[in-house]
């Protein structure tokens, strides 16, 4: 009962968002996208020129604004040309590969 409880706590925490403050104090959130975020996610993939996965992503997002995402399926990372998001990409992957992608 206690290893369920356990695993039962790890899957939530799968879920959760994380939020993460840079020296700038400029917030760095990484979160599952939801329904809501078809239209930012359209956006930027127009601003990447790249097509849009379907199904979930996983997303960073900074002051509200969703700056890159990763499938958690198959598909390209999408990311705003014009913010700084190399890094966010691959902070994204590495946390799609961890949640199993």
């Amino acid at each position: 009962m206690f290893a369920q409880a356990i695993t039962n706590r790890k899957l939530d925490l799968a879920d959760a968002p994380a939020t993460v403050n840079g020296a700038a104090g400029d917030g760095l959130t990484i979160r599952r996208s939801r329904p809501g975020d078809g239209r930012a996610l359209i956006r930027l993939a127009l601003l990447d020129d790249r097509r849009l996965a379907r199904g979930p992503h996983l997303l960073a997002e900074r002051a509200g604004e969703i700056v890159a995402a990763v499938p958690l399926s198959r598909g390209v990372a999408i990311a705003n040309p014009f913010e700084r998001s190399a890094d966010l990409v691959s902070l994204l992957e590495l946390r799609a590969r961890q949640l199993g992608r």
